[in-house]
Parts: structure tokens; C-alpha cells; sequence
């Protein structure tokens, strides 16, 4: 699926029934995949196989951290392992996408069509935080040097309110906070595209939504679901949870995955 680019996978153990349709999980940016390793291993247990892959410049992949050159081939790079999988498991899998995993698998379900057999959002970064100023500068260095990548502060406070979560991200060595003018210029504008399409969402999708996110605006995600078919979209919304559900409080972390454990198809 490209040279250098890391993958993981995570089997029902041996006696499980295994389920007709997989999952494959795509993360959010400065992160990696193996931070999703607790989701993937409790899906594994009842059945689904469950892949995924280090995006360009992350985890254990290849490249620049922060820096996917062009930024389109963060989707390119994905929807090739997504086809791959499908073929492997027999059906189309089911689509789960983290913040920037979330604007690339939106991307790929809607601007794309994709086929999958369902897609889970959580704290999708449709659209992110960003000052005016912010995007003035933004947009001027991705004129002048898109490939420039600025390591920002990496604040794990501003993603979980749990202690021992923010103590585990601080000691990930393959967590950086390095972002280029040109995947955010990216993320913005493939964002809003899915945005503009959200009433053509003809997939069955689960949308988790953190109500403290400081890193996506939740009011827009929301704005995302009204347009979007009601009969098409499941919409949770986790009061006081910041922007990594999944690695929140315990409840909120256990409530995340019973809802995406319930809304799977069987």
C-alpha cells in the first residue's frame, strides 16, 4: 500500500466465531493505530477481524513526522488497505475514523463512494479549532512553504481529562505534535467538502461526539448530523468528554465502545 507505511492487525482468537464483516480503523493526526489497540482487541474477541495502518510521517510508518506529501494520499494510501481488507474478509468492512481518521474516512465514503458496510466517527475533525489569525497563517504558508512542518506543544490536557491517559500519551514516544500548512489546509478544505455533502450520507453511520472538544468545533459535527438522512445517522453525544473519547474516563471510554459494540452489525 506504499513503501514504508506500518500496518496492524488484530484476529479473533482461535475458537471465536468469526464475524462476515471486518473493521478498519484509520487515527487521528501525531498519533498512531496501536493506541486503538484496546478497541481492536475487545472487537477481536467477539469476532471481527480488525485492521489498520500508521498514516505517512506517523507511528511506525515512513516519512517526515507531520508531513503527508501530497496530503490527498493520507485517502489514496487508505483507500488501497481499506480494497485490500475487503478482499481478504469477502465484504466491505466497517469504516472507523478518528479526528483527522475521521476527515479522511468522511472523505472516502462521500466524495469517493467508498463501499463500506458502516461508518464510525468519532470526534471527526470536519472542523477543527482555528483562530481567524490562525488560518490567515495557515493559508499563507502553504503558499510559501507547504512542506514546512512546525512542531506545536503537544498538550495532552486538551485531549483527555483522565491523568493516567495524559501521563500514557506523554510517554508515547510515537506521539508527536508536528502538523505542515499543508495537511491542515487539507483537513480544513476536505472538511468542509464533506460538510457540503452531508444530505447525500447514504451509509449507516455512528457519529460520537465529544461535548468538551477543544480540538474540533462540536456545534459544526452536529450541524453535520441535522443535514445528514436521520434514518442514516446514529448520533451519541459525550457530555464532558474532550477530544479522545476513547481514551477519556473509564465511563466514558467503556460507554464508547458497548454503543460502537451494539451498533455493529452482527
Amino acid at each position: 500500500m506504499g513503501p514504508g507505511i506500518h500496518t496492524h492487525r488484530w484476529d479473533p482468537p482461535e475458537g471465536i466465531s468469526i464475524k462476515p464483516v471486518g473493521v478498519y480503523l484509520l487515527h487521528g493526526v501525531g498519533e498512531h493505530a496501536a493506541r486503538y489497540a484496546p478497541l481492536a482487541m475487545r472487537l477481536a474477541e467477539q469476532g471481527y477481524r480488525v485492521a489498520a495502518h500508521d498514516h505517512q510521517g506517523h507511528g511506525r510508518s515512513a516519512g517526515k513526522h507531520g508531513l503527508i506529501d501530497p496530503p490527498g494520499s493520507l485517502v489514496t494510501q487508505a483507500a488501497i488497505r481499506i480494497q485490500e481488507f475487503a478482499v481478504e474478509t469477502g465484504n466491505h468492512p466497517v469504516l472507523f475514523g478518528h479526528s483527522l481518521g475521521g476527515v479522511a474516512a468522511t472523505e472516502l465514503v462521500l466524495q469517493h463512494g467508498l463501499p463500506v458496510s458502516g461508518l464510525i466517527l468519532s470526534a471527526p475533525a470536519l472542523v477543527p479549532r482555528i483562530q481567524a489569525w490562525q488560518k490567515i497563517l495557515l493559508f499563507t504558508m502553504n503558499q510559501v512553504a507547504p512542506k514546512l512542518c512546525i512542531d506545536f506543544p503537544y498538550d495532552p490536557s486538551y485531549l483527555t481529562s483522565d491523568p493516567e491517559q495524559q501521563q500514557s500519551a506523554k510517554d508515547d514516544p510515537l506521539i508527536h505534535g508536528v502538523k505542515s500548512a499543508s495537511l491542515v489546509q487539507w483537513l480544513v478544505q476536505s472538511g468542509q467538502r464533506s460538510l457540503n455533502l452531508a444530505h447525500e450520507l447514504d451509509v449507516d453511520t455512528l457519529l460520537l461526539i465529544a461535548g468538551e472538544d477543544k480540538v474540533v468545533d462540536s456545534d459544526r459535527i452536529r450541524e453535520f448530523a441535522r443535514h445528514a438522512p436521520d434514518q442514516k445517522i446514529t448520533v451519541y453525544d459525550f457530555d464532558g468528554a474532550m477530544h479522545e473519547i476513547l481514551n477519556e474516563t473509564k465511563a466514558h471510554r467503556e460507554k464508547a465502545v458497548t454503543l460502537i459494540e451494539q451498533w455493529l452489525p452482527v
